[in-house]
């Protein structure tokens, strides 16, 4: 049976789109993310739910002039990121 978490996630496909981004890329900042098609304000309401469910950790940086914030996964980010996956492939299968 799914988790709770999970089953919450599912209810939010941006959450989603943004946990396998995260997956691909490793750590983006906003505007990355934006640059996937996600308005500013989506992106925002993303990560918060995001960081909600325990899925993203976040960090600063300073190195390139400007502060910036970067998200990565979490280990349970990671696991929910697999199980997204794996469901997008069955569904998608022939």
């Amino acid at each position: 049976m799914p988790s709770k978490t999970f089953q919450e996630i599912c209810r939010c496909p941006r959450v989603c789109q943004l946990i396998v981004l995260l997956s691909e890329v490793g750590e983006a900042y906003a505007q990355q993310i934006e640059d996937h098609g996600v308005s500013r304000g989506t992106v925002y309401r993303m990560v918060h739910a995001a960081e909600k469910y325990g899925l993203i950790d976040s960090r600063f940086d300073v190195s390139s002039g400007a502060v910036r914030k970067y998200y990565s996964l979490t280990e349970k980010g990671k696991r929910q990121a697999k199980i997204i996956k794996a469901c997008n492939e069955h569904l998608l299968s022939p």
